[in-house]
């Protein structure tokens, strides 16, 4: 289950969604992954059922409407009040919602019950195309066998029937067909049963064909169009033309096969590395990090400065690691030249014919530049492994900021002390590696 919320505009434009995922969190990969990312503007927020509630809809209303908002800089300087239009949903209702909206010179209009299929701009123009494109995107994975549609893909999914779905021509003609914009009650009252029963319909004159313009084919549609013109074109009833329709229908026969198997090769590879990539991304997940939030949805910006954040935290702590093994290397090498130095004079010593004492004491010595040379090796080769891990972080912060792992998103109803370095975004993350 997942609730999407879509805004549009009486001047052809659109928002970016909220999107609602049912579960106890969001991971990372819902979010970005390697293969797609969602704009830093998107809300992501999760719930037990999938569906909004009144805090969601008013961090949706702050987050779409608030003062740094697109919509916000339309209105010049702040001067000119927004109409904001919505169904009689709860969640658009509560006092909190409905006084934001007149503290930011918001009008808010709640449609009348059971008229959202006739005044909703998005349910007269604009759904029924969008719910269209998405079911040609999932029967289009469903062909390549993608038969699961997993979160990581929902993203992908969206933002296909959202292209074909939303556009400026569809928003445009769903503000029109409803009279609210332009502004005109007619529209309306012709689409009522019994409006024009009592008036005689005009007969429209027949409009005269469009001229003929040659084109080459470049789909199956497109033959068998040219394949009816032609044959429309030939005479009947005459040996000459069945002849002729027989080579036309041959032609094009032929050229659909050869346009179907260039389609299908296209599709084919196209899909194989879709398939490789997805493949990929799947078997490169790691342990799940957590992050715990007061608000009750964050958007898709704020995840990837968490994800920054984690980062250079976990790079300033291989780093620091690195130094100390340096200063710890450097101080046990020093120590082993003074120790040479000394077991030196201890020898010459010995050579010259002193007690027994300076023998022992030689020994001392080699034991403990044995000891220290073991201890050179270790921090040796403990600098060498933190080097490595720190370009291996690296490279995994370049591909994606760490794209492949999971991240948890919780809410969090009480203040609790936060590190300095996140204050900004107000969360707190913890690692949780064994989580599944």
């Amino acid at each position: 289950m997942v609730t999407v919320i879509e805004t549009i505009c009486a001047d052809g434009s659109q928002l970016l969604p909220m999107i609602i995922f049912k579960g106890d969190g969001v991971q990372e990969s819902w979010v970005e992954n390697t293969h797609l990312c969602m704009p830093d503007g998107v809300l992501v927020g999760y719930s037990e059922n999938g569906w909004t509630d009144g805090k969601k809809s008013l961090r949706y209303l702050e987050h779409f409407f608030g003062s740094n908002s697109s919509t916000a800089s339309k209105a010049t300087s702040g001067t000119l009040f927004r109409m904001l239009l919505f169904d009689g949903h709860s969640s658009h209702v509560t006092w909190e919602f409905l006084l934001y909206c007149l503290q930011h010179r918001i009008i808010p209009f709640c449609l009348p019950a059971h008229t959202t299929h006739k005044l909703q701009p998005l349910d007269v123009a604009v759904f029924s195309p969008l719910k269209r494109k998405w079911s040609e995107a999932v029967w289009e994975r469903f062909q390549w066998g993608n038969h699961i549609m997993k979160k990581e893909s929902f993203w992908e999914v969206l933002l296909q029937a959202r292209a074909g779905g939303l556009t400026e021509k569809n928003i445009l003609s769903g503000f029109e067909a409803t009279g609210i914009y332009p502004l005109n009650a007619q529209k309306l009252l012709q689409t009522l049963p019994g409006y024009d029963s009592y008036r005689p319909n005009p007969e429209k004159p027949t409009a005269s064909p469009p001229p003929y313009e040659p084109r080459t084919p470049k789909t199956e549609s497109e033959i068998s169009k040219l394949e009816g013109f032609a044959e429309s074109k030939v005479c009947r009833n005459t040996p000459r033309s069945r002849d002729a329709r027989s080579a036309i229908r041959f032609l094009a026969h032929s050229a659909s096969f050869y346009c179907s198997t260039l389609n299908l090769r296209d599709e084919t590879e196209r899909k194989k590395q879709q398939y490789l990539i997805e493949e990929g991304l799947n078997s490169g997940r790691k342990g799940r990090k957590r992050i715990k939030i007061d608000n009750s949805a964050i958007s898709a910006g704020d995840v990837k400065k968490v994800i920054q954040a984690n980062y250079d935290g976990k790079e300033k702590t291989i780093k620091t690691s690195l130094d100390y093994y340096t200063r710890l290397y450097t101080s046990t090498s020093t120590k082993i030249t003074e120790i040479a130095s000394k077991l030196k004079q201890q020898q010459e010593r010995e050579k010259n014919g002193r007690g027994s004492r300076r023998y022992k004491c030689v020994v001392q010595l080699e034991i403990e530049q044995k000891e220290l040379e073991e201890k050179l090796e270790k921090y040796k080769w403990l600098m060498k492994e933190k080097k490595l891990e720190y370009q291996k972080l690296g490279m995994e912060k370049k591909n994606a900021l760490g794209g492949v792992e999971n991240l948890d998103i919780e809410y969090g109803e009480s203040e609790r002390e936060r590190p300095e370095e996140e204050e900004h975004l107000g969360v707190e993350v913890e690692d949780d590696e064994n989580t599944c």
